[in-house]
């Protein structure tokens, strides 16, 4: 491989990384926003544990001066780290038969 298609190939790949990641947030966040009426404060415990982002929970908690981020937080952050297992289990099992 050459080092300009090594150099296309690394960009392409950051940026589907970044979409794939951030898109899903956004967008759910968005909706979230806009069609269920949340309030900023929990949606930005939401937003922080479908990252697992400790630092924007810490952030959202300077913000809100309340504890409704931080409860957000880890009703939302389990899923975000069961879901993609369970998923890729599910894909692999997909896969294999």
């Amino acid at each position: 491989m050459s080092d300009t298609t090594r150099r296309e190939f690394l960009k392409t790949s950051a940026v589907a990384g970044a979409a794939v990641t951030l898109l899903p947030v956004f967008v759910a966040g968005i909706y979230c926003r806009q069609f269920l009426k949340m309030n900023f404060i929990t949606l930005s415990g939401w937003v922080a544990g479908a990252m697992t982002n400790s630092p924007s929970l810490l952030f959202a908690d300077e913000i809100a001066k309340s504890e409704s981020p931080a409860i957000t937080y880890a009703a939302i952050a389990p899923l975000a780290t069961l879901v993609p297992i369970i998923c890729s289990q599910i894909l692999a099992i997909i896969a294999l038969h």
